[in-house]
């Protein structure tokens, strides 16, 4: 349902892996504040085989 177009009841979603990377990053921050205890890392399978540090930035700022 996530790559299905919208027209069709789906969320439209045309690249799916970087759309999670893209909120994956976005978090980051928050995630990797050592003052936060109880927030875990995510697993590796989150991340596969990107680095935190190599996710870009989107084009919009956001």
């Amino acid at each position: 349902m996530m790559c299905v177009p919208k027209k069709l009841g789906g969320l439209g979603f045309k690249k799916l892996h970087e759309f999670n990377l893209a909120m994956v990053a976005k978090h980051e921050p928050w995630l990797s504040d050592d003052d936060k205890p109880f927030i875990e890392t995510p697993p590796a399978q989150v991340l596969e085989n990107a680095k935190m540090s190599s996710l870009r930035k989107s084009p919009n700022g956001e």
